[in-house]
């Protein structure tokens, strides 16, 4: 199979799947501090309440 990228679309290419990509992680990192602070504050509680 040969394929054949221009330059420009080389770049075009590698940028998309760079912004996807960064877009997951974030999503992910974000989803995780959301429950790592729930959590801290689950503790919080806990502790202020026994």
């Amino acid at each position: 199979m040969d394929i054949k990228f221009s330059f420009d679309k080389l770049v075009e290419s590698t940028r998309s799947i760079h912004n996807a990509t960064a877009g997951w992680a974030k999503s992910a990192v974000n989803q995780s501090l959301t429950v790592r602070n729930w959590i801290i504050g689950c503790y919080i509680v806990e502790y202020e309440q026994n």
